[in-house]
């Protein structure tokens, strides 16, 4: 456990050290802390893996996100196709209609009725696409604001973890860190509820089109 934890807080102070999001302004270096009983410090491993699932839920909702668009795009040309056959069945079954060959005009109607709903349903495939697409943009937005959440999170944890050992102010010291948390909290909450508004409206453009969702690394 000890051992455990020593490597979560050693991965936890490369990030107190910079190359995270712009937007964290107080940070609590490791070092300040480092000499704490390990048990004190697990709230900072907590914290730190809490980060880094979010993190991992970002990278994937962006590999989603270039995933829909390239679906999409599929989806366009085939309903382009589609469309184009139904032009064809639509003079096909003009002309044969007009050369009284009833057999032959009842096969071109079906063929243009199958074309049709051929169409209409790629058109309500991409209608859910674009609406998931818009889904993954919001929720983009939210993980990003997430993430600056849980790493505003994780520096308040560390300062905490200060305060105890008394190598910063409870009140003064904490202040900031406290404040920051909060803010990028409430940032992240309106964030998550305009993703959550998107996915109601992907979940209900899929309905409307009736088909299985494929995206993703299993499609």
């Amino acid at each position: 456990m000890t051992t455990r934890l020593l490597c979560l807080v050693g991965a936890a102070a490369l990030i107190g050290c910079g190359g995270s999001a712009p937007g964290i302004a107080h940070r609590m270096p490791m070092e300040k802390i480092w000499h704490t009983p390990a048990a004190e410090r697990d709230p900072v491993a907590t914290a730190y893996a809490h980060l880094s699932q979010v993190q991992a839920e970002l990278e994937h909702t962006r590999f989603l996100q270039d995933d829909v668009k390239r679906r999409a795009s599929i989806a366009r040309a085939e309903r382009d196709r589609a469309k184009a056959e139904v032009r064809i069945a639509e003079l096909q079954a003009d002309r044969r209609e007009a050369s009284f060959l009833t057999k032959l005009a009842d096969a071109a109607t079906k063929k243009l009725t199958s074309s049709r709903k051929e169409s209409e349903a790629t058109d309500r495939k991409i209608r859910w696409l674009d609406a998931y697409g818009r889904y993954l943009d919001r929720q983009v937005d939210y993980l990003e604001a997430e993430s600056l959440a849980a790493e505003a999170q994780f520096e308040l944890t560390k300062a905490q973890v200060a305060v105890k050992r008394g190598v910063l102010s409870k009140n003064q010291g904490l202040r900031p860190f406290q404040s920051q948390a909060q803010s990028a909290k409430s940032r992240a909450e309106a964030k998550r509820r305009a993703a959550d508004a998107a996915r109601q409206q992907s979940t209900a453009a899929q309905k409307a089109w009736g088909g299985t969702p494929q995206v993703g690394p299993t499609s």
